[in-house]
C-alpha cells in the first residue's frame, strides 16, 4: 500500500483548523500531517499543535521562509513517504479526495496528481468571478488534456507528488511551483493526471488588492516557466507545449480582440446592439456548456452561476493587465537584464 505525508505550509492561515479536520476525516488514511508553521505572527501554531493528540506534527524554522516551496522544503528531507500532498492552509478536501487520488500511482510513470479546484466560499464579486473560471476551466481545458495525457498544471493548493521525483526539493526558482514541476514531469517522459471527482475547495482573494498580488505571482510564474522551460517541452510533450503555444498566443492577441469590438464599431459602422448579440452568442456557445456542466456535476447554482456573470469579466479584465505586464517583463525586459524577475512571494489574502 502506497504510503502519504500531507505538508500544510501555513503563515498566517486563520482557517488552518478547517484544513486538518478536512484530513482527519479522510475516508483513506494519511500517514502523517505535518504543518510547517512559518513564523506566523497570529495563533496558526496554537491551532494547528492543539491536534496533536490526533497526530498532527507541527514544526517552524527559526526564521520565516517567505514561501510556499521553501517551507515544504525546510522539512523535506524527513518525509520517506511513497507520496507527499502539500496544500494550502486554507484548503479543504472533499472526504474522499485521498481515496481518489491514490489509486493513480499505481501507474509508475504517474509523477503528480490533482483533482477539481473549486471555491471554498462565493461571498465577495472576485470569489464569484473565480468560481466561474474554476466551473469553465476544469470542466472544459482540464478534462480535455486528461483524455490527451497533456495536462499542463496540477493545481498547487491539493496536488499530490510521488517522493522519489522530489529529490532536489520543490522548484524555488519560480514563483509557481506547481506549473514548474508540472512541466518538468512531462519533459522527463512522466506523467501528470487530473482525477475529475476529487474535490478540493480554496479560499481566494477578496478583494482586489489581494486579487491583483495572487494574479502578479501567477502570471510572473507562468511566463518564467515558459521562458525557461518551452524549447525542452516542445521537444519532449509537443502536445503540452501546444497548450501552452495556445495559452501565450491567446496573451498576445488580447489587445487585438478587445480592440476589434471598438474598430467594429467605428470603422465598419456595426452598431453596438450588433456587437453585443455577437459577442454573447460566442460566450453562449464556448463559455456556457462547459460552465453548466459544471454546475451540474458539482451542484451549483446555475442562477448564481448566470448572476456572476458580470463578475467574471472584471476578473477578466485584471486578468488581461497581469498577462501583458508579466508578457512584457518576463519575455522581454528580464532577457535583457533591463529589471530584474520578481523573487518574492505575495500571498492573496491579509
Amino acid at each position: 500500500m502506497l504510503t502519504l505525508t500531507v505538508i500544510i505550509p501555513a503563515y498566517n492561515e486563520p482557517d488552518v483548523g478547517e484544513t486538518i479536520e478536512s484530513l482527519l476525516y479522510q475516508t483513506r488514511a494519511i500517514d502523517r500531517i505535518i504543518v510547517v508553521d512559518d513564523c506566523s505572527t497570529d495563533n496558526t501554531g496554537e491551532v494547528a499543535r492543539s491536534y496533536a493528540d490526533q497526530g498532527v506534527e507541527v514544526v517552524s524554522p527559526p526564521a520565516n521562509l517567505g514561501s510556499k516551496a521553501k517551507a515544504q522544503n525546510y522539512i523535506i528531507d524527513s518525509i520517506t513517504t511513497d507520496l507527499v500532498l502539500p496544500i494550502d492552509g486554507d484548503t479543504e478536501l472533499a472526504p474522499n479526495y485521498i481515496e481518489l487520488l491514490i489509486p493513480v500511482f499505481e501507474d509508475p510513470e504517474v509523477s503528480v496528481a490533482s483533482g477539481c479546484v473549486l471555491t471554498k466560499r462565493q461571498e465577495t464579486l472576485w470569489e464569484k468571478a473565480r468560481q466561474l473560471e474554476y466551473l469553465l476551466g476544469f470542466h472544459w481545458y482540464r478534462s480535455i488534456q486528461q483524455m490527451s495525457n497533456s495536462v499542463t498544471v496540477c493545481s498547487g493548493c491539493c496536488t499530490v507528488f510521488r517522493r522519489e521525483f522530489l529529490e532536489d526539493g520543490f522548484p524555488e526558482v519560480t514563483l509557481t511551483e506547481d506549473i514548474y514541476f508540472t512541466w518538468e514531469q512531462h519533459i522527463a517522459g512522466r506523467k501528470a493526471v487530473y482525477v475529475h471527482d476529487a474535490i478540493a475547495r480554496a479560499a481566494e482573494p477578496t478583494s482586489l488588492e489581494f486579487m491583483n498580488k495572487q494574479l502578479k505571482r501567477w502570471k510572473c510564474g507562468w511566463f518564467h516557466g515558459f521562458r525557461l522551460q518551452y524549447p525542452r517541452l516542445l521537444r519532449k510533450h509537443p502536445l503540452v507545449a501546444l497548450w501552452a503555444s495556445l495559452q501565450f498566443i491567446e496573451t498576445v492577441l488580447a489587445p487585438v480582440v478587445l480592440l476589434l469590438p471598438i474598430l467594429a464599431f467605428f470603422v465598419l459602422g456595426i452598431s453596438f446592439g450588433q456587437i453585443a448579440f455577437w459577442w454573447l452568442i460566442g460566450d453562449l456557445v464556448t463559455f456556457w456548456p462547459p460552465v453548466m456542466y459544471g454546475c451540474w456535476k458539482r451542484g451549483y447554482s446555475p442562477l448564481k452561476a448566470l448572476r456572476s456573470y458580470p463578475a467574471w469579466y472584471l476578473l477578466k479584465m485584471v486578468n488581461f493587465r497581469w498577462d501583458i505586464h508579466m508578457f512584457v517583463r518576463e519575455m522581454i525586459l528580464v532577457p535583457l537584464r533591463v529589471v530584474q524577475p520578481f523573487t518574492t512571494y505575495e500571498r492573496g489574502k491579509a
